[in-house]
This record gives C-alpha cells, sequence and structure tokens, in this order.
C-alpha cells in the first residue's frame, strides 16, 4: 500500500503529466512517421503491453538503452509508456554496475541518460516517481545531488570513471533515456507460452 506522501506525489505527478502531454507531443524530437514505425503490439495472455524496442534482460526487467532519440524528462516518460515501459528505476549496485556495462557494450560511455529519479513535487525529497518510493541505492557523483539551480529536479545519468553515477538536472533538458519494464510472475500453466509469444515478438538480448 502507498503512503499518505506517496498517493499524494502520484497524483500530482499525474495532473503535470495531463498538463504536459501537449507540449510533449508537440516539442518530440522525433517525427510522426519515426513514432508510427514504432507503435505497440497487442497485449498476452498476461494482459502486459510487450514492448516493440531491443531489449536487454536482468532478473526480472528488461531495459532499452534508447540512443536514437533525446528529449526532457517528460518526453522521455512519454516515450517509455508509448511501449508499455516507463523510465529506469535503479534499485541496487549490481542493476547500476548491470546497466554500466550494457552502455559501455553500446559505445554510449559519453552518453547521458534520464532515469525515473526526481524531486517533484516538493523540491526535497528523491524518489522514483514510477513508485513514488524513495531512492534507497544512491550513485551519486562526487558534489551531487546540488542545489545550483532549484529546477534541477530529476535524475540523469552519466559513466564517468568507469563508474554510472548520477546528476541532478533540469527536467527540461534534452538527454538520451533508459525505459524498464518489469516482468509479473504468472502463474499458471499458460507461463511458458506466453514467454515463448513474447520472445517471438521482441529482439532480446539477454545479458550476461
Amino acid at each position: 500500500m502507498y503512503s499518505h506522501n506517496q498517493c499524494h506525489f502520484l497524483l500530482v505527478f499525474s495532473v503535470l503529466f495531463v498538463t504536459f502531454t501537449k507540449s510533449v507531443i508537440s516539442q518530440s524530437s522525433y517525427s510522426d512517421e519515426e513514432v508510427s514505425n514504432l507503435s505497440p503490439t497487442n497485449q498476452t495472455k498476461t494482459n502486459q503491453n510487450i514492448p516493440t524496442l531491443p531489449l536487454i534482460n536482468y532478473g526480472k526487467k528488461s531495459y532499452y538503452i534508447g540512443t536514437v532519440f533525446k528529449g526532457n524528462f517528460f518526453q522521455s516518460e512519454q516515450f517509455c509508456r508509448y511501449h508499455g515501459m516507463n523510465l529506469v528505476s535503479i534499485m541496487s549496485k549490481e542493476e547500476n554496475d548491470f546497466l554500466r556495462q550494457k552502455i559501455n557494450e553500446q559505445e554510449e560511455s559519453s552518453q547521458r541518460f534520464w532515469t525515473s529519479g526526481t524531486r517533484i513535487p516538493d523540491n526535497v525529497k528523491w524518489i522514483w516517481f514510477t513508485t513514488g518510493k524513495s531512492l534507497t541505492y544512491l550513485s551519486w557523483d562526487e558534489g551531487q545531488p546540488n542545489n545550483a539551480a532549484k529546477d534541477d529536479e530529476c535524475v540523469m545519468m552519466q559513466i564517468k570513471n568507469k563508474q554510472l553515477k548520477w546528476y541532478n538536472r533540469g527536467c527540461w533538458e534534452d538527454y538520451n533515456f533508459m525505459c524498464e519494464v518489469t516482468w509479473k510472475d504468472c502463474r499458471t500453466t499458460s507461463t511458458s507460452d506466453n514467454r515463448k509469444n513474447i520472445r517471438s515478438q521482441i529482439d532480446v538480448r539477454y545479458g550476461q
């Protein structure tokens, strides 16, 4: 169950998304034709959207490392949601190290990626907005997060000195982004069939 503060945050963020929808669409850094080529697929028996993007697996999560398009925090989340995903929420050092490895493998170590970390709406508490939960594992770079600008309310990550470090930045800045989806356990006899169906419809590159 969500706490009162978490519910308050989710309500406020939902209002923000409604407010920014037109802006997100009009400011998108990708064309309507490009988006149409990445349209979502049908749902499986698990009633989960299957992302139509090349994915990398880790545990119960699959990730899309977005290096084709750039957008602000809200545009990036909009893109992820369009494909049945959300901006990434990093829960452990192991997960952070895994993503660093995959970014390096794609030779994208110089890129900056949005995560779902934010301190909207109170400008104080850092949380993952997809859940409203506080950041527990942290990988801030030295001197981060800072208060150089009060509107630096969103979390970007970048490889520095061979480590994947986090930085607070203005939510309207344009960066690449990383999406994730968490697969739920399906405790039915059709689990195996569902997984085969998923794997037959998306290009999955499995992590080591």
